[in-house]
Protein backbone atom coordinates (compact mmCIF):
# COMPACT_ATOMS: atom_id res chain seq x y z
CA UNK A 1 0.00 0.00 0.00
CA UNK A 2 2.71 1.91 0.49
CA UNK A 3 4.60 1.35 -2.45
CA UNK A 4 0.62 2.39 -4.26
CA UNK A 5 0.79 5.52 -2.60
CA UNK A 6 4.23 6.78 -3.10
CA UNK A 7 3.88 5.47 -7.44
CA UNK A 8 0.45 7.67 -7.53
CA UNK A 9 2.36 10.96 -5.75
CA UNK A 10 5.36 10.57 -8.32
CA UNK A 11 3.00 10.40 -11.09
CA UNK A 12 1.05 13.06 -9.90
CA UNK A 13 4.25 15.51 -9.37
CA UNK A 14 5.67 14.28 -12.77
CA UNK A 15 2.87 14.47 -14.86
CA UNK A 16 0.79 17.80 -15.45
CA UNK A 17 -2.74 17.25 -15.12
CA UNK A 18 -5.06 16.64 -17.95
CA UNK A 19 -8.35 18.48 -18.50
CA UNK A 20 -11.05 17.15 -19.21
CA UNK A 21 -11.84 17.35 -23.23
CA UNK A 22 -14.90 19.43 -22.97
CA UNK A 23 -13.96 21.87 -20.39
CA UNK A 24 -10.77 22.94 -22.14
CA UNK A 25 -11.26 25.98 -24.22
CA UNK A 26 -11.84 24.72 -27.79
CA UNK A 27 -11.83 21.55 -27.52
CA UNK A 28 -14.76 21.52 -29.74
CA UNK A 29 -14.03 21.61 -33.08
CA UNK A 30 -15.73 24.46 -35.46
CA UNK A 31 -19.76 24.45 -35.37
CA UNK A 32 -21.15 21.88 -37.33
CA UNK A 33 -23.86 22.77 -39.88
CA UNK A 34 -26.87 22.44 -38.44
CA UNK A 35 -28.08 20.12 -41.91
CA UNK A 36 -25.17 18.13 -41.55
CA UNK A 37 -25.91 16.50 -37.81
CA UNK A 38 -27.47 13.46 -37.39
CA UNK A 39 -27.64 13.05 -33.39
CA UNK A 40 -29.22 16.57 -32.39
CA UNK A 41 -27.21 16.18 -29.20
CA UNK A 42 -23.88 16.78 -30.76
CA UNK A 43 -24.80 19.83 -32.65
CA UNK A 44 -26.26 20.81 -29.25
CA UNK A 45 -22.80 20.71 -27.39
CA UNK A 46 -20.70 21.44 -30.35
CA UNK A 47 -22.05 24.29 -31.61
CA UNK A 48 -22.41 26.29 -27.97
CA UNK A 49 -19.29 25.03 -26.58
CA UNK A 50 -16.88 27.88 -27.28
CA UNK A 51 -20.10 30.81 -26.02
CA UNK A 52 -21.14 28.18 -22.79
CA UNK A 53 -18.54 25.22 -22.24
CA UNK A 54 -20.61 22.57 -20.34
CA UNK A 55 -19.23 21.17 -16.95
CA UNK A 56 -19.21 17.46 -16.72
CA UNK A 57 -18.55 15.77 -13.86
CA UNK A 58 -15.78 13.21 -14.11
CA UNK A 59 -18.36 10.26 -13.43
CA UNK A 60 -20.32 11.03 -16.55
CA UNK A 61 -20.13 8.23 -19.42
CA UNK A 62 -18.90 8.60 -23.07
CA UNK A 63 -22.49 8.46 -24.01
CA UNK A 64 -23.71 10.83 -21.82
CA UNK A 65 -21.39 13.91 -23.44
CA UNK A 66 -22.57 12.94 -26.57
CA UNK A 67 -26.03 13.07 -25.97
CA UNK A 68 -25.63 16.28 -23.70
CA UNK A 69 -27.37 14.85 -20.86
CA UNK A 70 -26.24 16.03 -17.18
CA UNK A 71 -26.40 13.56 -14.45
CA UNK A 72 -26.32 15.73 -12.05
CA UNK A 73 -29.23 17.62 -13.02
CA UNK A 74 -33.18 16.35 -13.04
CA UNK A 75 -34.70 15.26 -15.66
CA UNK A 76 -38.13 15.99 -15.84
CA UNK A 77 -39.16 12.91 -18.59
CA UNK A 78 -37.32 10.47 -16.57
CA UNK A 79 -39.66 9.11 -14.04
CA UNK A 80 -38.41 8.20 -10.30
CA UNK A 81 -40.15 5.12 -10.22
CA UNK A 82 -40.27 2.93 -12.94
CA UNK A 83 -37.18 4.35 -14.09
CA UNK A 84 -37.98 4.21 -18.15
CA UNK A 85 -35.18 5.82 -20.78
CA UNK A 86 -35.65 9.33 -21.25
CA UNK A 87 -37.80 10.79 -23.96
CA UNK A 88 -36.19 13.37 -26.24
CA UNK A 89 -38.19 16.16 -28.48
CA UNK A 90 -37.30 15.58 -32.06
CA UNK A 91 -36.81 19.04 -33.47
CA UNK A 92 -37.02 18.01 -37.21
CA UNK A 93 -33.96 19.64 -39.02
CA UNK A 94 -34.40 22.46 -41.76
CA UNK A 95 -34.83 21.67 -45.44
CA UNK A 96 -31.51 20.87 -47.07
CA UNK A 97 -30.25 21.07 -50.77
CA UNK A 98 -28.61 17.22 -51.17
CA UNK A 99 -32.92 16.23 -49.89
CA UNK A 100 -34.13 13.99 -52.65
CA UNK A 101 -36.70 15.33 -54.34
CA UNK A 102 -39.16 13.52 -56.93
CA UNK A 103 -38.65 14.43 -60.58
CA UNK A 104 -40.27 17.29 -62.63
CA UNK A 105 -41.34 16.08 -65.86
CA UNK A 106 -41.93 20.00 -65.81
CA UNK A 107 -38.21 20.15 -65.94
CA UNK A 108 -38.21 19.11 -69.57
CA UNK A 109 -42.01 20.24 -70.83
CA UNK A 110 -41.73 24.40 -71.33
CA UNK A 111 -43.46 26.71 -73.28
CA UNK A 112 -39.93 26.74 -75.10
CA UNK A 113 -39.71 23.32 -76.22
CA UNK A 114 -43.34 23.00 -76.50
CA UNK A 115 -43.37 25.64 -79.47
CA UNK A 116 -40.18 24.06 -80.68
CA UNK A 117 -42.08 20.00 -81.13
CA UNK A 118 -45.37 22.56 -82.52
CA UNK A 119 -42.39 23.82 -85.29
CA UNK A 120 -41.22 20.23 -86.04
CA UNK A 121 -44.98 18.75 -86.62
CA UNK A 122 -45.79 21.72 -89.23
CA UNK A 123 -42.93 21.00 -90.79
CA UNK A 124 -42.87 17.47 -91.26
CA UNK A 125 -46.36 17.93 -92.27
CA UNK A 126 -45.60 20.18 -94.93
CA UNK A 127 -42.64 18.12 -95.72
CA UNK A 128 -44.85 15.22 -96.12
CA UNK A 129 -47.62 17.17 -98.30
CA UNK A 130 -45.12 18.28 -100.26
CA UNK A 131 -43.36 14.86 -101.87
CA UNK A 132 -46.74 13.39 -101.58
CA UNK A 133 -47.92 16.37 -104.12
CA UNK A 134 -44.37 16.18 -106.51
CA UNK A 135 -44.12 11.89 -106.01
CA UNK A 136 -47.62 10.60 -105.45
CA UNK A 137 -49.09 9.29 -102.46
CA UNK A 138 -48.25 6.18 -101.28
CA UNK A 139 -50.47 3.13 -102.24
CA UNK A 140 -49.25 -0.17 -99.98
CA UNK A 141 -46.61 0.96 -97.06
CA UNK A 142 -48.74 4.38 -95.61
CA UNK A 143 -52.12 2.35 -95.69
CA UNK A 144 -50.47 -0.36 -94.10
CA UNK A 145 -48.46 1.24 -91.47
CA UNK A 146 -51.75 3.48 -90.73
CA UNK A 147 -53.58 0.45 -89.73
CA UNK A 148 -50.84 -1.14 -87.73
CA UNK A 149 -50.12 1.80 -85.95
CA UNK A 150 -53.86 2.46 -85.59
CA UNK A 151 -54.59 -1.39 -83.51
CA UNK A 152 -51.97 -0.62 -81.65
CA UNK A 153 -52.24 3.36 -80.75
CA UNK A 154 -55.31 1.34 -79.80
CA UNK A 155 -54.35 -0.88 -77.17
CA UNK A 156 -52.41 1.78 -75.98
CA UNK A 157 -54.82 3.72 -75.21
CA UNK A 158 -56.98 1.16 -73.67
CA UNK A 159 -54.04 0.31 -71.01
CA UNK A 160 -53.93 4.15 -70.68
CA UNK A 161 -57.24 4.24 -69.46
CA UNK A 162 -56.97 1.44 -66.68
CA UNK A 163 -54.10 3.28 -65.13
CA UNK A 164 -55.89 6.60 -64.98
CA UNK A 165 -58.70 5.04 -63.18
CA UNK A 166 -56.99 2.92 -60.96
CA UNK A 167 -54.14 5.26 -60.42
CA UNK A 168 -54.46 6.94 -57.03
CA UNK A 169 -54.69 10.72 -56.95
CA UNK A 170 -52.21 11.54 -54.90
CA UNK A 171 -49.63 9.29 -57.51
CA UNK A 172 -51.11 10.02 -60.39
CA UNK A 173 -47.92 11.83 -61.73
CA UNK A 174 -47.53 8.94 -64.13
CA UNK A 175 -50.86 8.78 -65.59
CA UNK A 176 -50.56 12.40 -66.51
CA UNK A 177 -47.25 12.09 -67.96
CA UNK A 178 -48.59 9.30 -70.31
CA UNK A 179 -51.25 10.84 -71.25
CA UNK A 180 -50.19 14.30 -72.46
CA UNK A 181 -47.14 12.08 -74.23
CA UNK A 182 -50.28 10.37 -75.60
CA UNK A 183 -50.65 13.38 -77.75
CA UNK A 184 -47.24 13.48 -79.18
CA UNK A 185 -48.04 9.98 -80.56
CA UNK A 186 -50.92 11.13 -82.33
CA UNK A 187 -48.22 13.23 -84.79
CA UNK A 188 -47.52 10.13 -86.65
CA UNK A 189 -51.10 9.31 -86.88
CA UNK A 190 -51.49 12.27 -89.03
CA UNK A 191 -48.01 12.04 -90.79
CA UNK A 192 -49.55 8.39 -92.35
CA UNK A 193 -52.64 9.44 -93.52
CA UNK A 194 -51.43 12.56 -95.35
CA UNK A 195 -48.56 10.19 -96.93
CA UNK A 196 -51.76 7.73 -98.08
CA UNK A 197 -52.77 10.86 -100.11
CA UNK A 198 -55.58 11.90 -97.86
CA UNK A 199 -56.92 15.12 -97.63
CA UNK A 200 -56.58 16.88 -93.62
CA UNK A 201 -59.58 18.52 -92.82
CA UNK A 202 -59.59 21.70 -90.47
CA UNK A 203 -60.90 19.65 -87.22
CA UNK A 204 -57.96 16.63 -87.91
CA UNK A 205 -55.16 19.07 -88.38
CA UNK A 206 -55.80 21.81 -85.88
CA UNK A 207 -56.63 19.12 -82.82
CA UNK A 208 -53.28 16.94 -83.57
CA UNK A 209 -51.56 20.97 -83.19
CA UNK A 210 -53.37 22.14 -80.32
CA UNK A 211 -54.10 19.03 -77.98
CA UNK A 212 -50.17 18.94 -76.52
CA UNK A 213 -50.95 22.05 -75.59
CA UNK A 214 -54.10 21.26 -73.84
CA UNK A 215 -52.42 18.76 -71.61
CA UNK A 216 -49.24 20.83 -71.08
CA UNK A 217 -51.23 23.69 -69.45
CA UNK A 218 -54.39 21.54 -68.02
CA UNK A 219 -52.95 18.14 -67.05
CA UNK A 220 -48.97 17.59 -66.53
CA UNK A 221 -48.64 20.64 -64.27
CA UNK A 222 -49.80 19.45 -60.61
CA UNK A 223 -51.28 22.88 -60.12
CA UNK A 224 -53.96 22.92 -62.50
CA UNK A 225 -54.83 18.77 -62.98
CA UNK A 226 -57.61 19.06 -60.75
CA UNK A 227 -60.81 17.15 -62.54
CA UNK A 228 -58.68 15.89 -65.54
CA UNK A 229 -59.52 12.64 -65.20
CA UNK A 230 -62.64 12.70 -65.79
CA UNK A 231 -61.75 14.14 -69.05
CA UNK A 232 -58.77 11.88 -69.49
CA UNK A 233 -60.77 8.97 -68.56
CA UNK A 234 -63.14 9.47 -71.60
CA UNK A 235 -60.82 10.74 -74.05
CA UNK A 236 -58.47 7.24 -73.28
CA UNK A 237 -62.10 5.30 -74.40
CA UNK A 238 -62.90 7.15 -77.06
CA UNK A 239 -59.36 6.93 -78.58
CA UNK A 240 -59.12 3.37 -77.72
CA UNK A 241 -62.57 2.45 -79.40
CA UNK A 242 -62.24 4.87 -82.62
CA UNK A 243 -58.46 3.69 -83.33
CA UNK A 244 -59.69 0.09 -83.24
CA UNK A 245 -62.11 1.11 -85.74
CA UNK A 246 -59.12 2.72 -88.04
CA UNK A 247 -57.69 -0.37 -87.65
CA UNK A 248 -59.97 -2.42 -89.26
CA UNK A 249 -62.64 -3.39 -86.69
CA UNK A 250 -65.52 -1.98 -88.83
CA UNK A 251 -68.56 -3.23 -87.17
CA UNK A 252 -72.03 -1.85 -88.41
CA UNK A 253 -72.57 -0.24 -84.76
CA UNK A 254 -69.11 1.11 -84.08
CA UNK A 255 -69.06 4.54 -86.28
CA UNK A 256 -72.59 5.26 -85.18
CA UNK A 257 -71.25 4.96 -81.94
CA UNK A 258 -68.05 6.93 -82.17
CA UNK A 259 -70.01 9.79 -83.39
CA UNK A 260 -71.33 10.50 -80.25
CA UNK A 261 -68.51 9.40 -77.92
CA UNK A 262 -66.71 12.04 -79.40
CA UNK A 263 -68.94 14.63 -78.43
CA UNK A 264 -70.02 12.85 -75.27
CA UNK A 265 -65.87 13.12 -73.84
CA UNK A 266 -65.72 16.96 -75.45
CA UNK A 267 -68.76 17.74 -72.90
CA UNK A 268 -67.39 15.74 -70.15
CA UNK A 269 -63.95 17.72 -70.36
CA UNK A 270 -65.89 21.24 -70.57
CA UNK A 271 -67.90 20.50 -67.36
CA UNK A 272 -65.25 19.46 -65.30
CA UNK A 273 -63.40 22.73 -66.42
CA UNK A 274 -66.25 24.64 -65.88
CA UNK A 275 -66.66 23.06 -62.04
CA UNK A 276 -63.46 23.66 -61.20
CA UNK A 277 -63.70 27.27 -62.36
CA UNK A 278 -66.24 27.96 -60.28
CA UNK A 279 -64.77 26.37 -57.31
CA UNK A 280 -61.97 27.96 -56.92
CA UNK A 281 -64.02 31.32 -57.72
CA UNK A 282 -66.31 30.50 -54.93
CA UNK A 283 -63.45 30.17 -52.40
CA UNK A 284 -61.95 33.62 -53.35
CA UNK A 285 -59.48 32.50 -55.95
CA UNK A 286 -58.30 35.12 -58.67
CA UNK A 287 -57.67 34.85 -62.59
CA UNK A 288 -54.13 32.83 -62.09
CA UNK A 289 -56.03 30.01 -60.36
CA UNK A 290 -58.30 29.47 -63.19
CA UNK A 291 -56.43 30.42 -66.00
CA UNK A 292 -55.43 26.70 -66.86
CA UNK A 293 -59.02 25.37 -66.63
CA UNK A 294 -60.37 28.41 -68.66
CA UNK A 295 -58.19 28.21 -71.71
CA UNK A 296 -58.66 24.13 -71.67
CA UNK A 297 -62.49 24.85 -71.61
CA UNK A 298 -61.90 26.75 -74.49
CA UNK A 299 -59.99 24.94 -76.58
CA UNK A 300 -62.40 21.83 -75.99
CA UNK A 301 -64.90 24.18 -77.16
CA UNK A 302 -63.13 24.54 -80.05
CA UNK A 303 -63.09 20.76 -80.72
CA UNK A 304 -66.64 19.94 -80.45
CA UNK A 305 -67.26 23.19 -82.94
CA UNK A 306 -64.81 21.81 -85.13
CA UNK A 307 -66.31 18.24 -84.95
CA UNK A 308 -70.07 19.39 -85.72
CA UNK A 309 -68.82 21.16 -88.50
CA UNK A 310 -66.87 18.07 -90.12
CA UNK A 311 -70.27 15.62 -89.27
CA UNK A 312 -72.29 18.26 -91.03
CA UNK A 313 -69.80 18.36 -94.10
CA UNK A 314 -69.93 14.50 -94.17
CA UNK A 315 -73.72 14.44 -94.21
CA UNK A 316 -73.87 17.10 -97.23
CA UNK A 317 -71.50 15.00 -99.21
CA UNK A 318 -73.27 11.78 -98.52
CA UNK A 319 -76.18 13.34 -99.68
CA UNK A 320 -74.68 14.86 -102.35
CA UNK A 321 -73.74 11.71 -103.52
CA UNK A 322 -77.13 9.44 -102.85
CA UNK A 323 -78.51 12.74 -105.48
CA UNK A 324 -76.09 11.38 -107.89
CA UNK A 325 -76.89 7.61 -107.29
CA UNK A 326 -80.46 8.74 -107.95
CA UNK A 327 -79.84 10.71 -111.00
CA UNK A 328 -77.44 8.30 -112.41
CA UNK A 329 -80.49 5.90 -111.84
CA UNK A 330 -82.95 7.16 -113.69
CA UNK A 331 -80.74 8.18 -116.34
CA UNK A 332 -79.43 4.69 -116.71
CA UNK A 333 -83.20 3.58 -116.27
CA UNK A 334 -84.37 5.49 -119.34
CA UNK A 335 -81.66 4.80 -122.09
CA UNK A 336 -82.45 0.68 -121.02
CA UNK A 337 -85.95 1.41 -121.62
CA UNK A 338 -85.54 3.32 -124.43
CA UNK A 339 -83.28 0.33 -126.19
CA UNK A 340 -86.08 -1.79 -124.75
CA UNK A 341 -89.04 0.03 -126.92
Amino acid sequence: MRRAAALAGWAGSVLPPVAHPLKAAGACPEPIPQEWTIIPGIWHSCAHASRSPPTWPHESSPLQRMSGINPNQPNPNRSLTNHQPAKFVHTPFPPSSTQETPPSTMSFFTPTTMALQSLLYLTLWQTTTHLVQRHGPSTTIAPLFTKLNSRLYSLLSLLLFLLIILSPSQHDSLARTLFHLSKFYEYIDLLGVAAAGSTIDLHFGFHHLTTPWLTFVRVLSAEGCEGWRWFGAANTAHHGLMYAYFGGWQAPWVREVLLWTGQVQLGIGMVADGWVVGKKLGDGGGIGEVWRFLVSGALLGVYWVLQRREMRLRAEDVGKKQVKGKAARKASAKVIGHGWA
